[in-house]
């Protein structure tokens, strides 16, 4: 079953696991159930960390979004975006395409999944998203992170 994903930048430095949880638990209003949450510190130099949480559902996702976009953690405003879809296990591989019009990545029927494990293949990933709809065209992206572009009919 696949989650929803919502990548948070902007949260500070000072800011550990249990904190950020804690905050998050904590705002008004309150976020939809949230499945997961991974704090990422990549870098001393950067000044700023990233955290990515998971949720059952596109609308609890966007609900997240909005909530998060309007808050501050000690000084600083947050910014969340939707990831995607996060797959959890399988194998990639690409669909390779007669043309560059087979994949129309500014079409509004087009998504991208990012955060997907290398190892997923083209079918598992099919069968996942024709729940949502007739597919197109898929094409996978192998890089860091492994990205899809999904066209829905």
């Amino acid at each position: 079953m696949p989650t929803f994903g919502v990548k948070i930048t902007h949260i500070p430095r000072s800011i550990n696991e249990s904190e950020f949880k804690s905050f998050l638990g904590s705002t008004i209003p309150p976020l939809p159930p949230i499945l997961s949450t991974h704090l990422k510190d990549v870098d001393e130099h950067i000044p700023k960390k990233y955290a990515f949480i998971n949720f059952s559902t596109i609308e609890e996702a966007q609900l997240a979004v909005d909530i998060i976009n309007k808050l501050h953690l000690k000084g600083e405003r947050l910014f969340a975006k939707i990831q995607g879809s996060q797959l959890k296990s399988g194998h990639v591989a690409e669909r390779k395409f007669s043309s560059s019009s087979d994949l129309q990545k500014d079409s509004p029927r087009t998504i991208k999944v990012s955060g997907l494990p290398s190892n997923y293949t083209e079918m598992q990933l099919e069968e996942v998203c024709s729940k949502f709809g007739g597919i197109d065209s898929i094409r996978i992206c192998q890089g860091k992170p492994v990205y899809a572009y999904i066209t829905f009919s």
